[in-house]
């Protein structure tokens, strides 16, 4: 074999003119190649099919990379807006409501056993009922409040009372008062009768603003007032109950130990869960 056929083999099998030179030179060490280059004038810049197909193709996907991280560069900087959730007053509304099964009035002394107690609390509340209505109190009348009340009873027997209200007995009293202010009521008793008044207003209070705490919760918004004045409610009754206790040393008397069940604090205390934002 020649070196121009063996040089003119390489060129045919697609090697390039640079490489089929230095490849004919190697094993033909004396060879001049002069001869030849008239023959291959172009193969220096000669590309295979192959390359000049894929060229294109290299350059779209080079230039379609940047186009891609454009539309994708705005998603990394959406952050969506964290949902308002309201489990917590919720939660907070059905204790309010299971609580209010819970005593509210009721008569509790140390001196007193459990029967006793009983006999009492209904005495009492009998004659505050008939008391604020003007009517003479009977015995037989017992049978009409059953002690203790919790929530709802003692709603009910609260709107009762206050409906029946007589007023006219309170003007009589005032105006038949001595210059002297010896019918004045002391301080104690003043405080005993309003801290006892609040406790007789008090499952109205609570339902009332257990609606609107509701309320609130159907308008996405946190009932935080809400629990604010439920809470600043159960404090108050708590300062004017310590500054009302009535009665001598041996027999003394308050709204909050001894006429206020568990339920006026627990439902008061509840309202914390109005505050949490969850």
């Amino acid at each position: 074999m020649t070196p121009e056929e063996y040089f003119s083999g390489l060129i045919q099998s697609g090697t390039e003119y640079h490489e089929a030179m230095r490849a004919t030179r190697m094993y033909f060490p004396h060879w001049n190649p002069a001869s030849a280059q008239p023959q291959y004038p172009v193969t220096g810049v000669q590309t295979s099919p192959y390359q000049q197909v894929q060229q294109p193709a290299q350059s779209y996907i080079q230039q379609s990379q940047p186009v891609a991280q454009y539309y994708q560069q705005p998603t990394q900087y959406i952050s969506k807006k964290p949902e308002r959730t309201f489990y917590a007053p919720l939660i907070t509304l059905g204790l309010v409501v299971l609580l209010m099964f819970t005593p509210f009035l009721t008569f509790q002394h140390d001196e007193l056993s459990n029967s006793e107690e009983e006999e009492v609390c209904e005495l009492l509340y009998s004659s505050i009922q008939y008391g604020a209505s003007g009517d003479d109190f009977e015995i037989d009348d017992l049978d009409t409040v059953n002690c203790p009340m919790n929530g709802f009873s003692s709603t009910f027997y609260s709107i009762e009372t206050i409906a029946d209200l007589d007023t006219d007995q309170f003007t009589d009293d005032t105006s038949g008062s001595d210059s002297d202010g010896e019918g004045d009521v002391e301080s104690e008793e003043a405080m005993f009768g309003i801290s006892l008044i609040m406790l007789f207003l008090a499952p109205i209070i609570y339902l009332l603003l257990s609606i609107l705490a509701l309320v609130s919760v159907g308008l996405k918004k946190y009932p935080t007032l809400v629990g604010a004045l439920q809470l600043i409610y159960v404090i108050l009754f708590l300062v004017f109950s310590s500054m009302g206790v009535i009665g001598d040393g041996d027999f003394e008397l308050s709204a909050g130990g001894n006429f206020a069940g568990i339920g006026m604090y627990l439902i008061g205390f509840a309202s914390i869960g109005y505050f949490i934002r969850k």
